[in-house]
Protein backbone atom coordinates (compact mmCIF):
# COMPACT_ATOMS: atom_id res chain seq x y z
CA UNK A 1 0.00 0.00 0.00
CA UNK A 2 0.92 3.70 -0.28
CA UNK A 3 2.67 5.51 2.34
CA UNK A 4 3.06 8.95 2.54
CA UNK A 5 6.19 10.26 2.70
CA UNK A 6 5.45 13.90 3.35
CA UNK A 7 5.34 14.57 7.20
CA UNK A 8 4.27 18.72 6.67
CA UNK A 9 0.58 17.45 4.23
CA UNK A 10 -1.98 19.42 6.22
CA UNK A 11 -4.82 18.38 3.92
CA UNK A 12 -6.95 16.24 1.89
CA UNK A 13 -8.32 18.11 -1.31
CA UNK A 14 -11.61 16.77 -3.04
CA UNK A 15 -13.77 18.61 -5.78
CA UNK A 16 -18.02 18.50 -4.86
CA UNK A 17 -18.39 15.30 -7.27
CA UNK A 18 -15.87 12.86 -5.19
CA UNK A 19 -17.21 14.30 -1.76
CA UNK A 20 -20.56 13.62 -3.52
CA UNK A 21 -19.62 9.98 -4.61
CA UNK A 22 -18.13 9.48 -0.87
CA UNK A 23 -21.18 10.74 1.25
CA UNK A 24 -23.68 8.79 -1.33
CA UNK A 25 -21.94 5.65 -0.71
CA UNK A 26 -21.38 6.11 2.93
CA UNK A 27 -24.96 6.95 2.98
CA UNK A 28 -26.48 4.00 0.71
CA UNK A 29 -24.83 1.71 3.38
CA UNK A 30 -26.72 2.63 6.60
CA UNK A 31 -26.74 1.17 8.87
CA UNK A 32 -23.61 -0.99 8.00
CA UNK A 33 -20.37 0.88 7.71
CA UNK A 34 -19.23 2.16 4.72
CA UNK A 35 -15.33 1.90 3.41
CA UNK A 36 -13.60 2.65 0.25
CA UNK A 37 -9.95 4.33 -1.09
CA UNK A 38 -9.10 7.70 -2.70
CA UNK A 39 -6.76 7.68 -5.40
CA UNK A 40 -4.70 10.42 -6.21
CA UNK A 41 -0.81 12.77 -5.65
CA UNK A 42 0.50 14.35 -3.08
CA UNK A 43 1.86 17.82 -3.80
CA UNK A 44 3.12 20.09 -1.16
CA UNK A 45 1.55 19.75 1.78
CA UNK A 46 -1.96 18.31 0.23
CA UNK A 47 -3.44 14.89 -0.96
CA UNK A 48 -4.63 16.13 -3.86
CA UNK A 49 -7.77 12.95 -4.83
CA UNK A 50 -7.84 12.24 -8.33
CA UNK A 51 -10.37 9.01 -7.93
CA UNK A 52 -12.88 8.09 -5.37
CA UNK A 53 -13.02 4.18 -5.21
CA UNK A 54 -16.59 2.60 -3.13
CA UNK A 55 -15.12 -1.04 -1.94
CA UNK A 56 -17.45 -4.00 -0.71
CA UNK A 57 -17.17 -4.20 3.38
CA UNK A 58 -16.96 -7.93 3.39
CA UNK A 59 -18.03 -7.96 6.88
CA UNK A 60 -21.26 -6.64 6.18
CA UNK A 61 -21.12 -4.87 9.66
CA UNK A 62 -22.50 -1.89 11.50
CA UNK A 63 -19.63 -2.16 13.82
CA UNK A 64 -16.70 -2.60 11.71
CA UNK A 65 -15.68 -2.69 8.05
CA UNK A 66 -13.10 -5.18 6.34
CA UNK A 67 -12.49 -3.91 2.35
CA UNK A 68 -12.18 -7.27 0.17
CA UNK A 69 -9.00 -7.78 -0.36
CA UNK A 70 -8.92 -8.98 -3.96
CA UNK A 71 -10.71 -5.25 -4.96
CA UNK A 72 -8.14 -3.83 -3.04
CA UNK A 73 -5.46 -5.12 -4.60
CA UNK A 74 -6.79 -4.87 -8.31
CA UNK A 75 -7.18 -0.83 -7.53
CA UNK A 76 -3.86 -0.58 -6.37
CA UNK A 77 -2.22 -2.20 -9.48
CA UNK A 78 -4.60 0.26 -11.50
CA UNK A 79 -3.66 3.44 -9.87
CA UNK A 80 -0.05 2.53 -9.94
CA UNK A 81 -0.43 2.33 -13.64
CA UNK A 82 -1.79 5.50 -14.11
CA UNK A 83 0.59 7.33 -11.69
CA UNK A 84 -1.58 7.40 -8.83
CA UNK A 85 -1.40 6.24 -5.44
CA UNK A 86 -3.55 5.38 -2.67
CA UNK A 87 -3.92 8.95 -0.85
CA UNK A 88 -6.48 8.10 1.56
CA UNK A 89 -9.36 5.28 3.39
CA UNK A 90 -12.81 6.68 4.12
CA UNK A 91 -15.02 4.56 6.07
CA UNK A 92 -18.15 5.14 8.56
CA UNK A 93 -19.31 4.14 12.29
CA UNK A 94 -21.92 4.61 14.36
CA UNK A 95 -20.35 7.68 16.63
CA UNK A 96 -18.57 10.39 16.06
CA UNK A 97 -16.42 11.25 13.28
CA UNK A 98 -13.47 9.98 15.57
CA UNK A 99 -10.94 7.41 15.13
CA UNK A 100 -11.58 3.78 17.24
CA UNK A 101 -9.33 2.32 18.44
CA UNK A 102 -9.08 -0.25 15.83
CA UNK A 103 -8.59 2.32 13.59
CA UNK A 104 -5.65 3.27 15.65
CA UNK A 105 -4.15 0.33 14.85
CA UNK A 106 -4.75 0.15 11.17
CA UNK A 107 -3.49 4.01 11.00
CA UNK A 108 -0.05 2.95 11.96
CA UNK A 109 0.01 0.71 8.75
CA UNK A 110 -1.15 2.51 6.60
CA UNK A 111 -0.21 6.26 7.08
CA UNK A 112 -2.35 7.75 4.67
CA UNK A 113 -5.21 9.92 5.46
CA UNK A 114 -8.64 8.64 7.08
CA UNK A 115 -11.42 10.40 6.12
CA UNK A 116 -14.11 9.18 8.96
CA UNK A 117 -17.93 9.69 8.72
CA UNK A 118 -20.06 9.60 11.63
CA UNK A 119 -23.49 8.48 11.03
CA UNK A 120 -26.58 7.67 12.49
CA UNK A 121 -29.15 5.14 11.88
CA UNK A 122 -30.51 7.52 9.39
CA UNK A 123 -27.82 10.28 8.21
CA UNK A 124 -24.40 11.48 8.11
CA UNK A 125 -23.52 13.32 11.47
CA UNK A 126 -20.09 14.65 10.69
CA UNK A 127 -16.94 13.93 8.86
CA UNK A 128 -13.45 14.60 9.40
CA UNK A 129 -9.63 13.59 8.01
CA UNK A 130 -6.97 12.04 10.01
CA UNK A 131 -3.47 10.37 9.44
CA UNK A 132 -0.79 8.76 11.50
CA UNK A 133 2.05 10.83 12.39
CA UNK A 134 5.41 10.66 14.48
CA UNK A 135 3.28 8.21 16.40
CA UNK A 136 -0.04 9.65 17.01
CA UNK A 137 -3.07 10.64 14.76
CA UNK A 138 -3.29 14.13 13.89
CA UNK A 139 -6.43 15.90 12.15
CA UNK A 140 -5.88 17.29 8.88
CA UNK A 141 -7.83 19.39 6.83
CA UNK A 142 -10.78 18.40 4.36
CA UNK A 143 -10.96 20.73 1.81
CA UNK A 144 -13.87 20.45 -0.91
CA UNK A 145 -14.41 22.40 -3.61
Amino acid sequence: MAHLTNDNMKRIKLNRAQYDAMTGHVKSNIPEEACGILLGRIHKDTALVQEVKPMRNITSSENMFTVDPEELFRNLIRAESLGLEMVGIYHSHHMNPHPSSIDYVYMKLNPVVWVIFGISRTEITGVAAYRWLNGRVTKVGLEVG
